[in-house]
Formats: C-alpha cells, structure tokens, sequence
C-alpha cells in the first residue's frame, strides 16, 4: 500500500511503498555514516583527544574493526559500495544505478520499514536517486514534509523555490515554463549569487553550523537525530526498521559549536579566525598551510559534535526498549586531509588518511572484541543483510561478516581490498590493500609505490624498490579488479545525468566539481 509520506521538489512528487510483509526476525538496523570521518581521528582508535567518548562506550560493547577500508576516496565514489556492494566504477555517474539493489530495497523487500536521513549531501539524496526504497526519505535539500508530523519544512535552495514558483504559475503551459527556466538559469549567477553569498557570511557570524558556506546550511548532527528521535516516536507500525543517518559537521568548512571545543581542552576560535582558516582552506593547500593547527583543532570540535548527537541517539533507542533488539552500525564514507601527502580535504588520492574508516558494531548478542583483519565498506550491506536472515541480491560484490559479528572465533575473509578512483578522463589510481602491505598504482603515468603498514601506518615511507615480489603479487589484484569493473559495466540512462543548476551548486559549495 502507498505511504501518506510524499517528498515533493516542486518538478516532480516521488510516492512511496511500505511492506506488508511479516517477518520471521526483529532486529532493527541503524545505520549512521559520517561525512570526512578519518579512523586516526577517533579515540577508540588510538587517537590522543578524547574526540568520541560516546562512540567509544558503544565500541567497547560491541564489535570494532580496526583495519576497515573505503572503496573510494570522496563520497560519490565510496557510497556505492556502502549501500550497494559495488563499485563506482561499475557504472562512473553520480546516480545510483536503477539496475543495481540499494541496500533500503533489499530491507523494503524484507518488510522492513525504511527511513534515510541526509544532512544535505548531494551526492547521497534524491538528484542522484539515493532515495530508492525508502518509506521516507528526509533530504534537507529540497522541502520536504516531516515523516513525524506531516508538516512541510522550507529547506530547499533559493533555485528550487523558484522553479516550483514557475511550475505553479506555468503549469498548464510547458513551453512558457520552460522559458521563464531558461530566463530564471540567465540571471541565476549574477542576481542570486551575490545575494546567497551575503546570506551565508550572515549565517557563519551568527554560528550556523556545520557548512555555512553552503546552499543551504547542512544541519548538524544534533538535528538530524532529533527527525530521527520525532520519527521513531510517531511509528504506529509494528515492522522492524531500517535507519540510515548520513551526517555532514566534519565536511569543510569546519565550524563546531564552542562547547564541543572546550570539552576537548580547545580554546575557543573566534569566529574571524575560523573565517580566515577555512577561506584559506577553500583558496587552495598550500593557502591552508599556515591555519593547519587551527584546522585540525576545528575538525576534531566536529568530531565532538557528532559524538555528541550520535550517543544521544543511542540513548534514546535505550529508553524506548529498542536497543536490545537493534543493530547500530556507525562508520565514514572516507576520511580527510591536513596535508599528509600535500593535499587538503579529500582528493582524489588513496592514502590511508582518506581510506581507512571507523567500524564499529553494537547490538543483541554481540560480543565486545575488536577485529584486525581487513574489511572494507563493500562488506557492510551483505554482511547486515546476512545480520538479520534477509537476502542477499544476487549482485553484490562484498564479503559476508555477520558470523564474525556474533562469534569472535569465526574467521574473517582477508581478501585484498581494492579502492579506486574514477576512470573517467585517465586518472584513475588504483588502491590494493591486505593484511600489512598498502599498494597504489597510477593508471595514467605508471607510477607505483608501496608501504609497510606495520610499520609505518600512515603510509609515508615508499618501499617498492625493496619489495619488487610484494608489488608484482598486488600489481595483479590491481590489474584483474580493473579487468572486472570494465568487464561487468552497469549501463544508465544518460539523461538521468541532468541536474538542476541547484544541486550543481550545491556540489561547488561543498568543494565538488
């Protein structure tokens, strides 16, 4: 039966469908992935400030991985293997294959009920269709009429309010729409820009956060779980659920509250040293070099800040009675730069400081242990299906760890983990991860090197020359997984990869091209 949960962008109204299905098992599953979330910058593991003293109690509950890999190094490359199990360069566009199963689908198949929460990302929402198989879909992107009560809140980019002004007032005549659009998309950048770049120096002297600078204002993880906490109090449904939180404070530009500064023994930055160090952030690396310090103290402030909202979350779950029968998953699509290998936010590199994530597992019967073999972001959906007894599709690629989950004897595959950037333009880098070694080979100029994890963790100390036998053993992971992405392409329609000016806005302010 159709939900009475509508998500309207003004151009088109997406109706979906909940299951009537009865379950043989009950085990919720939340899911929360945090945006630029580097595993050395997580106390539980190993890191000096205590940035996630709430993560850490669930940690030391349940399960944490501590060699866990993304499969890309920024959030379009990397979300197909989190919510998909493959990879993005099965098909190299932004939308989410309609042919390939995202994870809510395979759940809604199930008869879970399913929610997804996105803190305006939009890469992960409804332009690129990451709403497929969600109940309710809250995209802080569009307006979008609240799961809970049903009222409509304004979120939506200046651009799209305006087109849906258009759509309203031209409805019945397609040809004076489209040419009011085309006159609108002409004086877009002069009129608006100036305008919304006003609005958001307003918004970052006022303290808005996170992303101030961005169209609009992400909301921070506080307000993202507060929807999450209004909408378990409003189900009436008896079906376990499928939440997924996407979370953006540590995404650039870093702008924690004061008080999750202090907690970490921070003095405050004023907001003018803030401005300058992200302006200079947003200019260029070399530009952000002299706020490095100052950088770094704001991210780990984000850092803070999601812990905070992240352990309310999970208090909340308690007190309803649903933390013994849910499953929370929390980890990154990919971590950040400050300069590591010369580069700042996240690039197209593979170092570790981009690719290795959190992991952790806590829920029914799961044992507090922690895990040293390799796993990557293409496990998880295979892994939390298998959790709970749902199928599997057919097409996803990643290893199954749900027995590892609940018995810390079983083994865990340790297969070479391979992370990628695109192939599109010839600058594709390839990525081979196992057990100590860390392999990176550039397609374009050839160039290979390779580091001793175990030695030197963060990557800095290349070793090729003196381990030609361990290059040649992972060269030919490299060269059949490239074999396998190009050999079982994924096709899309072409014209899903029109987007609004909007959503390309947005991307620039995020730092995307």
């Amino acid at each position: 039966m159709e939900s009475a949960y509508l998500n309207t962008t003004g151009l088109n109204t997406v109706h979906f469908k909940t299951s009537t299905r009865k379950l043989n098992f009950v085990n919720n599953i939340v899911l929360i992935t945090v945006d630029c979330l580097r595993a050395r910058n997580v106390s539980c593991y190993g890191y000096e400030q205590p940035t996630t003293p709430q993560i850490d109690e669930i940690a030391a509950d349940g399960i944490q991985f501590n060699e866990c890999f993304a499969n890309g190094p920024f959030t379009s490359a990397s979300f197909p293997s989190i919510l998909g199990s493959i990879y993005f360069n099965m098909y190299e566009q932004k939308h989410f294959p309609e042919k390939a199963t995202l994870l809510s689908e395979a759940f809604g198949d199930a008869g879970y009920e399913t929610i997804g929460l996105n803190a305006a990302n939009p890469n992960v929402g409804c332009a690129f269709d990451y709403n497929q198989g969600f109940d309710a879909f809250v995209d802080w992107l569009i307006s979008y009429p609240s799961p809970s009560t049903g009222q409509t809140s304004e979120t939506s980019t200046e651009g799209l309010q305006i087109k849906r002004y258009l759509r309203n007032r031209f409805k019945s005549h397609d040809r004076a729409y489209e040419m009011a659009r085309r006159a609108y998309e002409e004086i877009y950048n002069p009129v608006l820009q100036p305008y919304k770049m006003l609005r958001n120096y307003v918004s970052f002297f006022r303290g808005e956060t996170p992303n101030a600078f961005s169209n609009p204002v992400c909301p921070s993880a506080a307000t993202v779980v507060d929807e999450a906490i209004e909408w378990l109090d409003s189900r009436t449904s008896e079906q376990p659920f499928f939440m997924w939180l996407h979370l953006m404070d540590p995404h650039s530009w870093y702008d924690p509250d004061p008080d999750h500064l202090t907690a970490l023994g921070y003095e405050n930055e004023s907001r003018l040293t803030r401005l300058n160090a992200n302006r200079a952030l947003n200019t260029s690396d070399e530009a952000a070099r002299p706020h490095m310090d100052v950088l770094k103290r704001l991210y780990d402030g984000t850092v803070r800040q999601v812990d905070t909202a992240v352990g309310r979350l999970y208090g909340e779950l308690d007190e309803r009675g649903l933390s013994d029968d849910s499953y929370l998953i929390f980890t990154s699509d990919h971590g950040e730069e400050f300069l590591e290998h010369g580069r700042t936010k996240h690039s197209d590199q593979l170092h570790s400081e981009l690719i290795d994530v959190p992991l952790i597992v806590n829920g029914p019967e799961v044992p507090a242990v922690t895990v040293d073999e390799p796993v990557q972001l293409l496990d998880l959906a295979p892994t939390l299906l298998n959790l709970v007894g749902a199928s599997v599709p057919d097409e996803y690629l990643g290893a199954d760890h749900s027995a590892a989950i609940h018995d810390p004897a079983a083994a865990v595959s340790s297969a070479p983990v391979v992370s990628e950037t695109p192939a599109a333009g010839n600058r594709r880098l390839v990525s081979v991860r196992n057990e100590a070694f860390t392999y990176i080979r550039n397609w374009k100029t050839d160039a290979r090197v390779l580091f001793d994890r175990n030695v030197d963790p963060h990557e800095q100390h290349d070793i090729s020359d003196e381990r030609p036998d361990i290059v040649e053993k992972l060269d030919l992971v490299a060269e059949d997984h490239v074999d396998f992405v190009t050999e079982n392409r994924i096709t899309i329609d072409e014209k899903s990869e029109d987007v609004s000016p909007d959503i390309k806005q947005q991307l620039a302010d995020l730092g995307y091209k």
